[in-house]
């Protein structure tokens, strides 16, 4: 065998080796892929409470859930909430128990940081870095002064306003932290101006809409008017009906524009008024009293800090 013949052969020879080679460890490769879930998206039920979502505690209290924000960097998170159907009580009480789907029986550290003005914040401290859903139940009466609650620190089904947050539907925010009670004053003044604000905005669509509807009857009652010299009289009849139903409707989209603007009154009064407050409260002039539930929930992280 010559030179270019024993070349070959040993060409063919090591191709072949490392042709096989390849196969095994694309192979190996690919198993490994496709059954690694490090490489697949997380195909778990999201389990999230959406903006605007409403829950009622037992003494039926609405709770709508406005925001949820977590920054991972300092381990805290806070959920804000609209108060609907209170008594008005300036001393309205929340007891919040949260825990996380990876330690179901260790509940979070959290407190009531602002209860006010409609407006209720939840402080969550100390969160731990792997969770996925976060479970926050919310109720009028303190599950420590309760004998069965007492025995499970995770509240019964159907106890309270519960509402969940899940890591991959979290709004990220790295500059959030605790702030004073000042910060969150000012906050729930700037929301009851915004939604003040709001209501003026689709009052004053309402009285737009209404007036077009006034125009297009009275141009119909115009119609129907001048069409009656060239009526029969049971015809003339008939029409007169029909004008009589439209000066109705007339009438009744008047006082409904008349409802509006005495509620866009009473409302641009009111701007006024917390407009007045916030600066009185940025300036010190004016300051909320502290609210035993503020109080009792600090309490509350503090004992659950020194038995932790």
């Amino acid at each position: 065998m010559n030179g270019i013949d024993r070349f070959k052969k040993w060409t063919a020879e090591n191709v072949n080796l490392k042709y096989r080679g390849f196969l095994i460890l694309f192979s190996c490769l690919m198993v490994a892929f496709l059954t690694s879930r490090l490489w697949l998206p997380n195909d778990a039920r999201i389990e999230n409470s959406a903006f605007g979502t409403e829950r009622n505690t037992t003494d039926g209290v609405t709770l709508v859930l406005k925001d949820w924000e977590y920054n991972p960097g300092e381990n805290y998170m806070e959920a804000t909430f609209r108060i609907e159907n209170s008594d008005g009580m300036q001393d309205e009480k929340f007891f919040p128990v949260a825990h996380t789907d990876t330690n179901r029986l260790t509940s979070l550290p959290v407190s009531v940081a602002y209860c006010n003005n409609g407006l209720l914040v939840i402080r969550f401290t100390n969160v731990p870095q792997k969770w996925n859903v976060v479970s926050l139940w919310i109720d009028g009466r303190d599950p420590d002064t309760d004998l069965a609650s007492s025995l499970s620190s995770i509240p019964a089904a159907g106890e309270g306003a519960n509402f969940l947050c899940d890591i991959r539907k979290v709004k990220i925010n790295s500059s959030l932290k605790s702030q004073t009670k000042l910060f969150y004053s000012l906050q729930s003044i700037d929301s009851q101006i915004t939604e003040n604000k709001n209501q003026i905005s689709k009052l004053d669509q309402k009285i737009d809409g209404a007036n077009l509807e006034i125009k297009q009857l009275e141009f119909d009652i115009s119609a129907l008017k001048e069409n009656q010299k060239y009526q029969t009289s049971d015809e003339i009849k008939e029409s007169n009906s029909a004008i009589e139903n439209k000066d109705s409707q007339i009438g009744n989209l008047k006082n409904d524009i008349s409802g509006c603007q005495s509620e866009i009154k009473t409302r641009k009064e009111k701007l006024k008024k917390l407009q007045q407050k916030w600066k009185d409260t940025k300036s010190g002039r004016f300051m909320e009293p502290e609210t035993s539930d503020s109080i009792s929930s600090e309490k509350k992280v503090e004992n659950q800090k020194k038995t932790g």
